[in-house]
């Protein structure tokens, strides 16, 4: 078992953390103009910039752990 963790362990794990940021992003995208909307009511900056860059951020950083890109840097962040 433990040699099967050592192995298999970070990428299930990358696996099921990154479905959390891309399903999240993919929701957000989906509805974009209530997103949009209640980024909008939150800050100054116009909600549609503030929805796209969360947008962004979720999915690509969903992406990038899953493809292991920079794994390691952004686990101490």
């Amino acid at each position: 078992m433990n040699s099967f963790l050592n192995e298999w362990g970070a990428l299930i794990a990358r696996v099921f953390l990154s479905a959390l940021f891309i399903v999240g992003g993919a929701g957000m995208a989906m509805n974009f103009g209530g997103t949009a909307g209640f980024l909008g009511s939150l800050t100054p900056v116009p909600g549609v910039v503030m929805a796209a860059l969360a947008i962004l951020f979720k999915l690509g950083g969903g992406l990038a752990l899953l493809g292991g890109w920079k794994a390691r840097e952004a686990a101490w962040a």
